[in-house]
């Protein structure tokens, strides 16, 4: 009875500090991108904003982020994830060409989903956002790896460590 309690309490504590599949490194991170929805309630993936005065997404503002840092752990827990745009951060990481290894296995996964997103700004004249698919922005990436970009274009995505301290006086 002893270890029946035992193991009870561990479990709650686990669910209470809200353990996740993911390293230390990423999980707050992960949290704060699929937080983003549209009024409507769909998951929102915001990248870069092209207008003036627009905001950028959290998926364009951290997803570079979590590409560089996650590990290859990570990425197979990414794919599993119940948030579409966490999957689909999976999908990125994998068609920047960070983890090769798993492109097989991401289309075996993704290929098929059905859950919508909503997504944009994209590259065309509306500057609009648009629902799509996860199986569909999936293939985007697949055939063109800068579909939703992680960064301005003509840069390089942001790699840099965590936060520091500023200096000076």
């Amino acid at each position: 009875m002893k270890v029946f309690i035992i193991v009870v309490g561990l479990l709650a504590a686990a669910v209470l500090r809200g353990e996740t599949p993911y390293t230390d490194r990423i999980r707050c991170v992960l949290e704060q991108i699929r937080r983003e929805h549209t009024p409507e309630g769909l998951p929102l993936l915001r990248g870069c904003s092209k207008s003036y005065g627009g905001t950028h997404g959290t998926f364009f503002l951290l997803g570079p982020y979590v590409c560089s840092r996650a590990t290859p752990d990570d990425v197979v827990a990414m794919f599993r994830d119940s948030s579409p745009v966490i999957r689909i951060l999976a999908a990125k990481r994998v068609s920047m060409g960070t983890a090769p290894h798993f492109r097989t296995e991401i289309l075996a996964q993704l290929v098929n989903d059905k859950t919508r997103v909503s997504i944009g700004p994209l590259d065309d004249e509306t500057d609009a956002d648009r629902t799509m698919t996860v199986a569909e922005v999936v293939q985007a990436l697949m055939r063109d790896p800068h579909f939703m970009p992680l960064a301005f274009p003509g840069e390089e995505p942001n790699q840099s460590s965590q936060p520091t301290r500023p200096t000076g006086g």
